[in-house]
Formats: structure tokens, sequence, C-alpha cells
């Protein structure tokens, strides 16, 4: 699990390569290529960073983003609401749980493609998806560029890294009568520290 070091662990390995490249132009004087694959490592750094993040509420009924990026649609349906979020480049890639949990999570993988360039709807039909599941909430994540992760959980406590996505749609159902949002499409969010609103 990613827990708090400052990069994340899904961009481990494309770094090491980078910074392999890095190491191999200067050593052989390609210093045009050593500067740009070094601006490339400082840029992969920057977008798989890790930060901490802390509620701009301290109280127990708030609920709070699952991820950063920008509220695409919110829909209310029959014994809850639908929220969309779209994840971009620069957004931290790491998931967090929107609220307090002590139950069994269950957790499913579908294999398919990335597509990232298409209308949403071919990206929802053929795109790869993970979900998680609990008796509040659910989560469908659909990656369209790098790979996305559920960890392992058995609890979770509001603000704790669950997953990661970078570059995709986040689909968040709050399965809950008694919420009362805070929210608009087009608000940009932040991961563990936007609240969406409240439960009653």
């Amino acid at each position: 699990m990613t827990t708090t070091q400052l990069f994340a662990k899904e961009g481990l390995k494309g770094g090491i390569i980078l910074g392999v490249c890095v190491f191999v132009c200067f050593i052989l004087g390609i210093n045009f290529f050593a500067l740009l694959l070094l601006a490339m490592l400082l840029f992969w750094i920057f977008i798989f960073r890790n930060p901490e993040r802390l509620p701009n509420e301290r109280v127990e009924n708030i609920l709070l983003s699952p991820c950063d990026g920008k509220i695409e649609n919110i829909e209310y349906i029959h014994g809850g609401v639908l929220l969309t979020f779209r994840v971009g480049i620069m957004d931290v890639g790491i998931l967090r749980a929107p609220l307090n949990l002590n139950e069994q999570i269950t957790q499913e993988k579908r294999n398919g493609l990335r597509l990232y360039c298409f209308e949403d709807d071919y990206k929802e039909r053929l795109n790869s998806k993970l979900f998680l599941e609990t008796s509040v909430f659910s989560l469908q994540i659909t990656p369209e560029i790098f790979d996305a992760k559920v960890y392992p959980l058995s609890e979770i406590k509001r603000g704790d890294r669950i997953g990661f996505c970078k570059m995709g749609i986040l689909k968040m159902k709050i399965i809950l009568n008694t919420v009362e949002l805070k929210l608009n499409i087009g608000d940009i969010v932040r991961g563990g520290e936007t609240i969406l609103g409240y439960v009653k």
C-alpha cells in the first residue's frame, strides 16, 4: 500500500528507468538528451507525488472526495447519488477513503482496453475497470492510460489511501439517502481534503 512516502510507488519503475537514462547520457556526454530526460524525470516525480492531506473541517459526519480532479456529473438515483470525477495528468493519483468503515470490502477487476482519445461511451464499454464495494459507497475506476489499483483493505478510516488512478474516470455511488452535498458540476476537488458534503 502507498502510505506516507512522498512518491507513489506506482511511478517507481518509470522513475528508475528515467533516472538510469539520465545517468547514462551524462556519462556518455550526451548533455542535450541528459537535460531533456532530467526534465522528464522531474515531471514524472511531480505527477506521481504522494502528499499528505487533511480535511478542511475536523468533524465526524463529513464526506471527503476520494480523488483529485474535476466533478463532471452529479446524478441523483434511487437510494443515493452518483458522482463522476475526471482525474487528469496533473492531479494526484492517490485515491482516499471518503468515510470511516469497519466492514468487509469487496473488490473486483474487469479486464479491457485503455482508450483515451475516444468518446466516453466507448471507454465505458471497452476500457478495463476496477470496482470497490461497501455497504455505504461504491467506486468504479476506469483508467485511460496508466494502471489503476485498489489496495487490499479490511477496514478503512476517512482519508486513508485506498488505491491509485492517474488519468481516468472515477464514479462514486453514495448509498445513503441522508447526505447533504456541498458541491457543483465543474468543481475542482482534492482527495482526502475537499468536503463533498455531510452525512446527516
